[in-house]
């Protein structure tokens, strides 16, 4: 590999991509995404949540907060991303 097509290579792997279309071979495919945001869900914030849902509530309610919870900033979520986007 030439330095200048190294130096090309290393340029596109620091680039952000603010303001233009990622190239197709710098995507990620929907399955690494899929497993960061499942990542996101699971931290050391929600088992937190966890342990203090669990000692004040039954399972039934603790169960019904947190989906609700959930599904409130799944759409705060989904519109951040879409004005990101």
């Amino acid at each position: 590999m030439t330095e200048l097509s190294q130096a090309k290579s290393n340029d596109l792997k620091t680039q952000d991509f603010e303001r233009e279309p990622v190239p197709a071979s710098m995507r990620k495919r929907w399955l690494s995404m899929s497993l960061v945001w499942i990542a996101i869900g699971i931290d050391l914030s929600a088992m937190f949540l966890g342990a203090q849902l669990g000692n004040g509530m039954n399972l039934a309610d603790s169960l019904v907060a947190t989906i609700a919870g959930s599904m409130i900033l799944g759409v705060i979520g989904a519109l951040c991303a879409y004005v990101g986007a």
